[in-house]
């Protein structure tokens, strides 16, 4: 009887196993890695318009920047007004994030940043203009964060002002890692 049975469950087992299965489709590679994604809050302008008269409007105040790894590559632009008639010189360099989002960290004091975040320190803009300068995020693939979400601010300055107090502003640039 055993040996009937087992020679059933052979049989069986032979007869499933020739079934004819169709093949699955080749699975393409996938050729792109996704890319950072770059977002402009919903209740920032895209771009200003030349304000006669007014100096030290930046545009974008928050930028966001998710989806983001190392050796990956995230751009994003800053646009600065020029309300005067003369050319102006505009001084742009990291500084210390003082009021955080939730949730994220200062990258500033990070020894790395300066490197990972490149951008013109100086621009020249038109009278009665805007000028745009672009800031980049790029960061060496298989570097360790320390943080999933932070912050960085990049602060702008009228050069050409005079006197004790000068105008400055920031863009600040929220990173959150895969």
């Amino acid at each position: 009887m055993n040996k009937g049975v087992c020679l059933l469950i052979t049989i069986l087992m032979f007869l499933v196993g020739c079934a004819s299965v169709e093949p699955l489709p080749p699975v393409e590679p996938q050729s792109e890695v996704p890319t950072p994604e770059v977002v402009l809050p919903p209740s920032q302008p895209s771009s200003l318009e030349v304000r006669p008269g007014e100096i030290g409007l930046v545009d974008c105040g928050k930028i966001y920047i998710g989806n983001y790894y190392p050796g990956a590559r995230a751009e994003a632009f800053i646009n600065i007004n020029n309300g005067f008639p003369e050319v102006r010189r505009f001084g742009l360099e990291l500084m210390e994030a003082t009021d955080l989002d939730s949730g994220y960290v200062d990258g500033y004091g990070w020894v790395w940043v300066n490197d990972w975040v490149l951008f013109d320190k100086e621009v020249m803009i038109e009278g009665n203009s805007v000028g745009s300068t672009m800031v980049v995020l790029e960061i060496p693939k298989g570097t360790k964060v320390p943080s999933k979400k932070w912050e960085f601010w990049i602060r702008v300055t009228d050069l050409t002002q005079t006197g004790r107090v000068q105008t400055a502003l920031g863009s600040r640039f929220l990173v959150s890692m895969r």
